[in-house]
């Protein structure tokens, strides 16, 4: 298991670059706007909604993530590159946590590290450094976890679109 918040994937397919930007611009809400709630409004009353990712597809690259109707933070954000092939096309995908959340991870991960060393240092209190460093692993682990876990289902999802 890594224990870091990435991961890669590859998929080969017998489709062509274009076939596979357009079954993703059919599945994607483009969120290049900023009245992104107005939109999914006049969508949702248009028709009934089949967009699974918010984000925005280009040519021969694309950044979305799954789209929720509620605050997430800890969603995966799918980076996807596409190449021409002989046989129809590579897709290259990553998945990884958005910035702001790698941000917020390190700057409580470094806050509780330095607060449990300072605890051993000046107080000489062990049992107390090792509580907080335990509680810190443990919600790590918990948030990595949950990563892993939409990030499985996102896969399968995103081998039956584009495969």
């Amino acid at each position: 298991m890594s224990w870091l918040p990435l991961q890669r994937m590859v998929i080969v397919s017998e489709k062509t670059p274009e076939e596979i930007v357009q079954k993703l611009r059919n599945v994607t809400l483009e969120t290049n706007t900023i009245a992104l709630p107005e939109i999914i409004k006049q969508r949702n009353q248009k028709q009934n909604w089949a967009s699974r990712f918010i984000g925005t597809v280009q040519p021969l690259s694309f950044r979305i993530c799954p789209y929720v109707p509620y605050t997430e933070y800890f969603l995966p954000l799918i980076k996807g590159k596409i190449e021409r092939s002989s046989r129809g096309c590579i897709v290259f995908l990553q998945y990884s946590f958005f910035p702001s959340t790698l941000l917020m991870l390190s700057l409580g991960g470094v806050a509780g590290i330095v607060s449990a060393f300072l605890q051993l240092i000046f107080k000489k209190n062990f049992l107390f450094f090792l509580f907080l460093l335990i509680i810190y692993i443990g919600l790590y682990s918990i948030i990595l976890f949950n990563f892993k876990q939409k990030i499985k289902a996102i896969m399968q999802s995103m081998d039956q679109l584009l495969a």
